[in-house]
């Protein structure tokens, strides 16, 4: 595994940022470096095809009428 790879898995996102930009910088660059790393914290499935691995969506739920924080609803609408 190279070292940036080992930085993004052993720290926070935050720290692990800092760390590969100093790496970039200590191993010498003549422009801006920036670097993003994401924590994903749950998938729902994985599974491969061709050796790739695809994360499956996880199945919608069930229509219940309660309105969650975020969600939209359809209404009609009604001409007079």
């Amino acid at each position: 595994m190279a070292k940036s790879a080992r930085l993004s898995v052993r720290y926070a996102p935050g720290p692990a940022c800092r760390q590969l930009v100093a790496l970039a910088e200590q191993r010498g660059t003549d422009d801006n470096v920036s670097a993003q790393v994401i924590q994903i914290e749950e998938i729902e499935a994985v599974g491969y095809y061709r050796g790739a691995p695809m994360f499956h969506k996880p199945a919608e739920k069930a229509v219940t009428g309660e309105v969650e924080a975020g969600s939209t609803t359809r209404r009609p609408v009604f001409h007079a």
